[in-house]
């Protein structure tokens, strides 16, 4: 795990993100990996969308969301499509060159064993 990961890793659980959506935001915000609907919901900043797609644990969780992003992630990565998309577009923190979408999630599984990808 790098230093960004842990960094990322111990804010989102200090903040009560659930342990088993760190790795998928983890993967946004560092690799520019789309995330799923809900996650996708909340970095739009659409509250309805958001309350619409989450499930029980999230749905309480939605407010440590936002106080994770507003203190920890870059303004860039969240509060409207436009932002979203091209924070995937420009991969994330960590890349400078374009990646696809799969290339970049071939490229996390390759990095690291099953159990450090269900830590992070």
């Amino acid at each position: 795990m790098n230093e960004n990961e842990k960094n990322l890793q111990e804010a989102m659980i200090k903040y009560g993100i659930p342990e088993y959506m760190l790795d998928g935001f983890i993967l946004y915000i560092l690799q520019g990996v789309p995330p799923g609907g809900f996650l996708t919901a909340v970095l739009y900043n659409d509250l309805i969308d958001s309350y619409s797609k989450a499930d029980s644990t999230n749905i309480d969780a939605i407010p440590n969301y936002v106080r994770f992003l507003y203190n920890h992630a870059p303004a860039s990565c969240f509060g409207s499509p436009e932002k979203v998309s091209d924070w995937i577009k420009h991969n994330g923190l960590e890349y400078n060159y374009p990646l696809t979408t799969k290339e970049r999630k071939n490229e996390w599984t390759k990095s690291k064993t099953k159990k450090e990808r269900s830590i992070i």
